[in-house]
């Protein structure tokens, strides 16, 4: 299948690199003030973090909005063109907000015109797996919390979206201090993740998620 590279990184703002944050911090803060101009320019250079939400500052309590600047678009009623240009540049329709909406809900929420809401809407195949999507994706994230649970709670890591990997393409979630993370990957029967920890001599754990939702370790104690 094609690749998507990295998943969206979003967790506590200590945890990445202070050029890193500057860049989408400064890139949510255009998408949010609805200053388009701005931020498609920036976009032209730094469409590495289209994709990426507000960081989660490290005293904080409240969950994140988790809302890209394609969110914003939808939100802010932004012009045709400038969603346009966003989906030009990547962004993804299928992520969804911590309310559970993509920028297509919001825009049908926001009534924006049925020409933009047409651009918004999720392809076709995934709207066509959407229960097995949830399915997968709670078993995908009962993986992930059994392996590194810590580390997720202590550093406030959003988990990873599968429907992200039927419109990007399998994709690897970084965990930090696992010095590893997750290898999401289509396959015949759901998906498959390979984890692994690098620390402590290392070792990975391959499972199968099925479409049902149920787990199953398919290799343990791999050499990393």
């Amino acid at each position: 299948g094609k690749s998507g590279g990295e998943y969206p990184l979003i967790l506590i703002k200590s945890q990445l690199r202070e050029e890193m944050v500057s860049k989408i911090d400064t890139l949510i803060d255009l998408a949010e003030s609805y200053n388009w101009n701005d931020l498609l320019e920036k976009i032209e250079t730094q469409y590495y973090f289209i994709d990426y939400c507000r960081l989660v500052a490290d005293d904080s309590t409240e969950p994140p909005k988790l809302f890209t600047p394609l969110h914003f678009a939808a939100e802010g009623k932004a012009p045709k063109e400038v969603i346009e240009k966003l989906i030009d540049k990547g962004a993804s329709l299928t992520l969804k907000s911590n309310e559970g909406e993509t920028p297509y809900d919001i825009a049908v929420r926001q009534n924006l015109p049925e020409d933009v809401v047409s651009l918004l809407q999720l392809p076709e195949d995934i709207r066509m797996q959407e229960d097995e999507i949830k399915k997968m994706e709670e078993g995908l994230h009962k993986t992930i919390l059994k392996r590194v649970k810590d580390l997720i709670d202590e550093y406030k890591v959003q988990l990873p979206q599968v429907a992200y990997m039927y419109e990007k393409g399998n994709y690897f979630c970084s965990i930090p201090m696992m010095y590893g993370g997750f290898h999401v990957k289509d396959h015949q029967d759901g998906i498959e993740t390979y984890s692994f920890i690098r620390i402590c001599g290392g070792s990975g754990q391959m499972h199968l998620i099925k479409r049902n939702g149920k787990v199953k370790l398919i290799k343990d104690k791999m050499i990393v």
